[in-house]
């Protein structure tokens, strides 16, 4: 097992990968990311993660056709080469190395890395016996202020949200929206389960567009469960009979606790397990049978 950084094509140990001081995605935190993970060695929706990855760089006027290397090569590359059972990946696209100061025009070429190491499944116990997640007082940045579609290297938002709930002993902390209404957690989306529906907050809410997410709701529509878009207040929230949390490396992780209290039974519930069991049932139909790299 290995960790292996690409940087523009060439690809070095973790211990040896070096970026200039002067890349703007280190001074300014100029850039964008995605992240993904491999099943039975195949990653697991590239080309989504590829496509969100252009539209953010576009977004915030990085020209793709300008990147050195292609990306889905260097991913298949790295992949190879690393020669995990099962790798997290994590795809960097910078401004590029230029001198101080906001121009754009001071980077002449933007800056590919691909980071490939070992992934361990989270344990089982996560998901048979559930998570805490607290609502925090951070506040979700505004769309007015920074587009959600950007999934953006600054991450200082999200941090500070994981290190409140942390620090309260919540694996996840949730955060609101500037109307108070829930938006997402610092790393994942939020569902929650009121009756026979599933709900989950729009994109209007400000949040980022999640690729697991997208999948849930997809998948709700294919197996005939109502899923609904919309605000959710911090008391319904509170009061939801399940709720849960999505994202790339951990799929879906029922929350039984937020803000110490408990959410429906207790434990993970129906619908949720049901979701999961779609959601694995999903991948492996779309990665089984593939070769590793």
């Amino acid at each position: 097992m290995s960790r292996l950084v690409n940087i523009n094509g060439h690809i070095v140990p973790a211990e040896q990968a070096n970026i200039s001081a002067y890349d703007h995605g280190f001074l300014y935190g100029d850039g964008v990311y995605e992240t993904l993970r491999t099943y039975q060695g195949v990653p697991f929706l590239l080309d989504g993660h590829l496509a969100r990855l252009r539209r953010s760089a576009g977004l915030i006027r990085i020209d793709w056709e300008r990147l050195p290397v292609e990306p889905s090569e260097e991913v298949r590359k790295t992949l190879l080469a690393a020669d995990n059972e099962e790798s997290l990946i994590r795809l960097a696209v910078s401004r590029g190395v230029g001198p101080l100061g906001y121009d754009p025009a001071l980077c002449p070429k933007p800056s590919l890395l691909v980071y490939v190491q070992p992934f361990d499944q989270p344990p089982e116990a996560l998901y048979q016996d559930g998570a805490r997640a607290l609502i925090v007082t951070v506040r979700r940045n505004p769309p007015a202020a920074l587009n959600p579609y950007v999934k953006s290297m600054n991450l200082l938002n999200n941090i500070l949200a994981a290190m409140e709930a942390l620090e309260k002993g919540a694996e996840e902390g949730i955060m609101l929206n500037l109307s108070g209404n829930v938006a997402e957690g610092s790393n994942t989306n939020v569902f929650a389960v009121r009756g026979e529906r599933l709900l989950t907050p729009p994109l209007a809410a400000g949040i980022l567009d999640g690729l697991t997410r997208e999948h849930v709701i997809s998948l709700c529509l294919r197996a005939g469960i109502p899923c609904e878009e919309t605000d959710i207040r911090p008391e319904e929230l509170l009061s939801a009979d399940e709720c849960f949390l999505t994202s790339t490396t951990r799929e879906l992780v029922p929350i039984v606790l937020i803000d110490g209290r408990s959410i429906g039974s207790g434990k993970p519930g129906p619908l949720t397990k049901r979701l999961l069991a779609l959601f694995r049932a999903a991948v492996k139909e779309a990665t089984g049978g593939h070769a590793r790299g």
